[in-house]
């Protein structure tokens, strides 16, 4: 599980965020999106750009 952190104005701006994307890196970002009440939305199925492009691994190097 990764934690996203938003910085957002509040619980609905953040899950709009994590369904919709933003410029430069369309949605979803994630698969679901956790509110400060405790409730988890399913934003995205398959594909989600999670945690950027990633590093080459040690051996592709």
């Amino acid at each position: 599980m990764m934690i996203h952190h938003t910085a957002s104005s509040g619980s609905l701006a953040s899950v709009e965020l994590r369904y919709d994307g933003r410029t430069g890196l369309p949605g979803p970002p994630c698969h679901s999106a956790g509110t400060k009440d405790g409730l988890i939305y399913a934003v995205g199925q398959g594909r989600a750009n999670h945690a950027g492009p990633g590093i080459p691994s040690s051996s592709q190097r």
